[in-house]
């Protein structure tokens, strides 16, 4: 039976619209937005609209709330935060940044999401190898990741949590471990921010991106970027702006000094309406607590898993201890044919996503304990 935390959080499912059509279990590819960020939005709108740019220092003030949030949840200081475009654009900017020689190495996972893959595989020219690491028995092993790593390995970069089953990997250990070796971390943490803990400190992460799309309930074309302050100066500015510099609003001295913070590396004038959107999805992410999210994901995953076993399916996602799991169950079912189970799902307005020939069920902390029992009653 559902705990009592699983029923209780069941109110918030009035700020989620999509409820009213949708069981939307696909949080892992892009995710219906809440009242509170349209709210946002469209106080931003009402306010150009009637106003034009007059007040654009509260514009300012509202990037900054956002960027203190943002921080907050990754425990990194708001100047080491940056708002970019997506995930992608923060990998880049580490791709295109370091100062990579000929014979350098870059180790990732086998399976991550091509935005963790093709920064990498474009530093081919430079002669710089990219090592896969293969999973074992559905997880990145950090010990296998460990072996790849030697002298010429200059940064490993890793998805917090594996898009195709969920795998959660110990970044804890992986940054204790490569920092002894000095060999920079960069994470991925589009499938993990704002639910699962993320410590950049405890963590000795270097970089880390997330865009807002997904599991922090924000607009697509929003993405947040760590860099941490004393690996600041690691990064070469390729696409330096008028914004990237001290006094950019001192229009014609043309003084190329870079901004002293994170803030060098928004370049131009930023996405101020989804900045107003994804602000909202923030401020409902502090309300809630990342705490009680993740205690709420973990609840209702781990209730799905159950029901899934029992209609005869079988389970992708490695969840056999309780830092393993993330907001991500893949599975097969024995009975039917995974694409007519996905055809079924959808049809019966039950939103949910094939990835890897298995379907990929993902649900935020909003959804309720009805709409998993509809999905399990179809597979059933």
């Amino acid at each position: 039976m559902p705990c009592e935390a699983m029923l209780t959080m069941n109110k918030y499912q009035e700020l989620f619209p999509v409820t009213k059509k949708y069981a939307y279990f696909n949080h892992a590819a892009v995710a219906p937005l809440s009242t509170y960020a349209t709210n946002r939005a469209n106080d931003f709108l009402e306010d150009s609209l009637v106003n034009g740019s007059i007040n654009y220092m509260k514009w300012l003030a509202n990037v900054a709330k956002a960027k203190n949030i943002a921080a907050q949840i990754v425990n990194a200081k708001p100047d080491e935060m940056a708002i970019v475009k997506n995930t992608t654009s923060g990998i880049l900017l580490v791709a295109n940044g370091l100062d990579f020689k000929t014979g350098d190495n870059v180790v990732i996972p086998e399976k991550e999401f091509p935005a963790n893959v093709y920064p990498w595989l474009n530093l081919k020219d430079k002669g710089v190898e990219v090592r896969f690491v293969k999973w074992r028995d559905g997880r990145v092993v950090i010990e296998d990741l460990l072996e790849n790593v030697d002298s010429r390995t200059r940064l490993v970069s890793i998805s917090h949590v594996q898009f195709t089953n969920g795998f959660r990997v110990d970044l804890e250990r992986l940054g204790y471990e490569l920092k002894k070796r000095g060999v920079l971390l960069f994470v991925d943490a589009i499938q993990s921010m704002g639910v699962f803990d993320i410590d950049v400190k405890r963590d000795n992460i270097d970089f880390l991106a997330a865009d807002s799309h997904k599991w922090l309930l924000g607009p697509e074309g929003i993405g947040h970027f760590y860099c941490s302050k004393d690996k600041l100066d690691l990064l070469r500015l390729d696409n330096m702006g008028y914004t990237s510099v001290i006094n950019s609003s001192d229009y014609l001295s043309y003084d190329t000094t870079l901004m002293p913070d994170s803030s060098r590396f928004e370049e131009g004038s930023l996405n101020m309406l989804g900045i107003h959107a994804a602000l909202g999805s923030l401020e409902l992410i502090k309300e809630v607590t990342r705490e009680k999210i993740e205690e709420r994901i973990i609840n209702i995953t781990d209730y799905l898993v159950d029901g899934l076993k029992s209609a005869d399916c079988k389970i992708r996602s490695v969840r056999e201890n309780d830092n393993e799991k993330s907001g991500i169950i893949s599975f097969v079912p024995n009975k039917t044919k995974v694409g007519e189970l996905y055809s079924k799902l959808m049809r019966d307005k039950i939103y949910v996503a094939l990835r890897d020939n298995a379907i990929r069920l993902s649900p935020h902390f909003y959804n309720s304990t009805d709409e998993a029992g509809r999905l399990l009653k179809i597979i059933e």
